[in-house]
């Protein structure tokens, strides 16, 4: 029995002009229910609400030299709630692809310098340099101190809660 080749069902690295303008009509709805959702009672009670991703990694597979895409990439992150911290942890893409092998390496390439590129629509992004998992916690840990969230309340004011109580789980 030949082995079939794997063929990812959702793959971001097509980008026909069709699936292009489905994507973008699917990121619209994305802020939408981004938007209702940050504005919901259960997360208005939450002192910190962790994305993976955000909206960012959306606005990162649009962002191309295409002055229609870079108007768009724009307006989309006008249109998104600006999180008081966002990062976008660097890895080589050897490394990514090495982790994630179902998107094509040069795929890779160009996703990680869309990310990078993000700065210039999104400034308040961070870039985590490539490194181990202990100096990439230190430097997000140190953003985090030094921002708002971390400098705010004083030590008897920070509670401890545990990480089932502090997650909301989102329905899908």
């Amino acid at each position: 029995m030949a082995e079939r080749p794997f063929a990812p069902r959702n793959n971001k690295s097509v980008r026909t002009w069709y699936l292009t303008a489905a994507r973008w009509g699917f990121y619209m709805l994305d802020i939408a229910r981004l938007r209702r959702i940050l504005a919901g009672q259960q997360i208005k009670s939450c002192d910190v609400v962790i994305f993976d991703r955000y909206v960012y990694d959306q606005i990162a597979n649009i962002y191309s030299p295409s002055l229609a895409a870079r108007i768009y990439a724009k307006f989309l992150s006008k249109l998104t709630p600006a999180p008081d911290l966002a990062f976008v942890i660097d890895a080589s893409p050897a490394a990514a692809f090495a982790r994630k092998p179902e998107y094509p390496l040069e795929f890779v390439h160009r996703n990680r310098q869309n990310f990078l590129l993000l700065q210039e629509i999104v400034p308040r992004l961070i870039i985590v340099p490539p490194a181990g998992a202990e100096q990439v916690r230190s430097e997000i840990c140190s953003h985090v101190s030094q921002s708002r969230l971390g400098a705010g309340a004083l030590p008897e004011e920070k509670t401890e809660a545990t990480v089932d109580a502090a997650v909301v789980r989102m329905q899908t």
